[in-house]
């Protein structure tokens, strides 16, 4: 048997030219109080069947009626896991943490 360590490094960074890309950048998630630990940074996405998943993939889109979807069309979810709809092309991102 050998045991298998998935590798959560982060990756280059590269300038897509989509304002909804976003990158999740390494040594950025402050020590958790709660767990006792570092921690990584994912992304919370609700499946088409309504799993709950988590993905380092901020690659997005919006569907028609304006969620933030992943490119499988999975929706991605806030803090309080609710979907993160957009209106209009003026918004910002504001790091959690």
């Amino acid at each position: 048997m050998q045991e298998t360590m998935p590798n959560f490094r982060q990756g280059d960074l590269q300038e897509t030219g989509n304002n909804l890309d976003i990158a999740l950048l390494q040594g950025t998630v402050p020590f958790n109080e709660e767990t006792g630990s570092q921690g990584a940074l994912f992304f919370t996405v609700e499946t088409e069947q309504g799993a709950t998943q988590l993905t380092r993939n901020g690659n997005y889109s919006l569907d028609a009626n304006g969620n933030l979807v992943t490119s499988n069309g999975d929706f991605v979810l806030d803090t309080n896991r609710n979907r993160i709809q957009i209106e209009g092309s003026d918004f910002r991102l504001i790091p959690m943490g």
